[in-house]
């Protein structure tokens, strides 16, 4: 069998997963778990431990359908408020003004009432 190892690769990869990790945690801390190596060892693919990892995952638990944005939009359960506590967060992530676009897709999509 073949080792197809990519040292290179793979670290690069493990740095990506792990600033993956710390942006997103801040806004989904129960859904952005771990950072974990993947390993070949006797022919299987092993998760979490092993021999040297081939390649890095983000382990992710699942969010609620219902606090999933489509559906919180669709539900037209989204407020100014939740906006207002969710904006500090994401400017840090994100250049654009959250506000402004909030108000954009609440006026194209009658979503969200009374935005500030």
């Amino acid at each position: 069998m073949e080792d197809r190892r990519a040292p290179r690769g793979s670290e690069h990869r493990e740095q990506a997963c792990q600033r993956e990790l710390e942006l997103n945690r801040r806004l989904a801390e129960s859904v952005y778990l771990r950072v974990l190596s993947v390993a070949r060892e006797r022919d299987q693919w092993v998760v979490g431990a092993g021999g040297p990892p081939v390649d890095w995952v983000l382990q992710m638990g699942r969010l609620p359908r219902e606090l999933m944005l489509d559906a919180v939009i669709a539900a037209r359960s989204v407020n100014g408020r939740q906006i207002d506590n969710l904006a500090p967060a994401v400017s840090v992530c994100r250049p654009w003004d959250l506000r402004r676009r909030a108000r954009a897709s609440s006026a194209a999509t009658g979503a969200a009432e009374g935005l500030r």
